[in-house]
């Protein structure tokens, strides 16, 4: 069954508990999207003392892709 024409998926960042949606730069990449931006991604590595990186070495959030 296909998804409704306007659905986004959508999902809740883990440090500020804010819901984010999908973004067309991130579409080959939205399974690894985590953080809804730089400064979340920064507090939570911060928070457990080392950075999060994916397995390419990219630090996972809503930044991938952004240039």
């Amino acid at each position: 069954m296909s998804k409704p024409e306007g659905f986004l998926p959508s999902r809740t960042c883990p440090v500020c508990e804010q819901t984010f949606t999908w973004k067309k730069k991130w579409s080959d990449c939205w399974h690894r999207v985590i953080y809804c931006g730089a400064d979340c991604r920064e507090k939570d590595s911060k928070a457990q003392g080392f950075e999060d990186h994916g397995s390419d070495g990219e630090n996972i959030d809503a930044e991938v892709g952004a240039g």
